[in-house]
């Protein structure tokens, strides 16, 4: 349920990037030029959300999603650092790098 749920908002977020990037002088700035994103998305996760007995107590936890990532399209670089935090603490921390025909996890 949990992976239904983050795949269903991940849909809903993608559709909004695409119009975001529809506009063509953000598309063209964004891959000529370089940038630095920072992108967080939060969501707490409860149990028996649908019946009456939903307290605090229910709660699994808070969750977030912290995006870091650095481009910069003139040396073909792409970096990204993701971390999954449960109630503030880090559960999982990947780090991802593209320089030129070169990858990195």
């Amino acid at each position: 349920m949990f992976t239904k749920y983050i795949l269903e908002n991940i849909e809903n977020i993608n559709y909004n990037i695409e119009e975001v990037l529809n506009n063509n002088e953000l598309d063209t700035k964004l891959k000529t030029d370089n940038y630095i994103s920072k992108t967080n998305i939060k969501f707490n996760v409860e149990q028996n959300s649908d019946t009456e007995e939903n307290t605090s107590d229910n709660s699994i936890g808070e969750f977030s999603i912290d995006i870091d990532s650095q481009t910069d399209n003139a040396n073909n670089y792409n970096y990204k650092n993701i971390k999954l935090l449960r109630n503030n603490e880090g559960q999982i921390t990947t780090e991802y790098v593209k320089k030129d025909n070169t990858y990195g996890v």
